[in-house]
């Protein structure tokens, strides 16, 4: 899984061996039905059959509404298969029938950020422990405070290296939040995937750009209920679209994912611009390489000077429209 999910799992495990609360008002035998799904989840998630888990989550959820565990539960499942939106949304319903599950609001705090949403996960982690500091053990908390503000500061200055050109530096930065563990997990968050690949671009790693794109598209083909998936997708079909283009291939597929781009947001200026920079590119790339094809090198250097500024210009346009957070 591309988040790692080590101690994520593990700490789903723990939460999963939790005595249950006192049956609902429903019978004991349906309670018991319930526990026994949850059972079956239980062994499923272990065998990492997340979606499968999920469904018998859900089942047992319909016998006994009001059981926070297995909202938590199914939220686990949904983290692991990287459907965020539906793992903020049953870490809500956790909360909402066990105010001071802190798995429940660690696990929520950790999907936001993985949706980019560090201001909202830092700001919801401290009002929990604000809430609960008396009642419940919030310590684990505090690390993840501290995780959030290490995101949030990674996606300023990875932002401000794109904006100045300093490819190399963003790609850096980007490059290590996706690598490195944090809390046992490694943020896959598409702002860093797509400014991951917007840096590749500028240091002409074009193949590495086109592997993190499909990474983001695939992504939104999933059940991810929209969420950062649809947010980004503009931006990712940009992207990829200046890294086909930069192939020179014969047909230009690229332009085909900058048209969808403004196709999915029409007011998406920089999709716009990397398209009249392209058509313009295409006139003097062409034109540098009948120079070169006579042999008359020092024309086609000549000519080539607009092509390299016009692949800078695609390259910067694209990185100023990747500023989607949802923050």
């Amino acid at each position: 899984n591309g988040n790692g999910g080590g101690n994520e799992a593990a700490a789903a495990a723990a939460e999963r061996t939790t005595v249950p609360s006192c049956p609902p008002s429903s019978s004991t035998t349906v309670f018991a039905n319930a526990e026994a799904l949850k059972a079956q989840g239980d062994a499923k998630y272990a065998s990492r059959s997340f979606e499968r888990a999920a469904a018998l989550y859900g089942k047992a959820i319909e016998l006994a509404p009001e059981e926070a565990r297995y909202y938590a539960n199914r939220g686990a499942c949904h983290f692991m298969l990287q459907h965020f939106e539906a793992c903020v949304d049953d870490s809500d319903r956790a909360l909402e029938r066990d105010p001071r599950h802190v798995k429940a609001a660690r696990r929520k705090a950790r999907a936001l950020c993985e949706l980019s949403r560090w201001e909202k996960a830092k700001a919801f982690l401290c009002q929990f422990i604000e809430d609960h500091m008396q009642d419940v053990d919030v310590s684990p908390l505090n690390d993840e405070v501290a995780a959030v503000d290490a995101l949030a500061k990674d996606a300023d200055e990875g932002r401000a290296a794109l904006f100045r050109g300093d490819f190399s530096r963003a790609a850096s930065i980007f490059g290590r939040v996706l690598t490195t563990k944090k809390q046992g997990n490694n943020c896959q968050a598409l702002f860093f995937v797509l400014g991951a690949a917007v840096a590749e671009i500028g240091l002409g790693h074009v193949e590495r750009a086109l592997r993190l794109t499909m990474q983001a598209l695939k992504r939104g083909n999933g059940n991810n209920n929209g969420g950062d998936a649809a947010l980004f997708k503009p931006t990712a079909c940009a992207i990829r679209g200046v890294a086909l283009i930069l192939q020179d291939q014969p047909d230009d597929p690229g332009m085909d994912f900058l048209k969808e781009a403004i196709r999915l947001d029409p007011d998406d200026d920089a999709a716009k611009a990397a398209v009249l920079a392209v058509k313009r590119l295409r006139r003097d790339r062409d034109d540098a390489k009948k120079r070169a094809l006579v042999r008359d090198f020092k024309g086609a250097v000549d000519a080539y000077g607009p092509v390299l500024d016009l692949l800078a210009t695609a390259t910067t346009t694209t990185s100023n429209g990747n500023k989607r957070t949802g923050s």
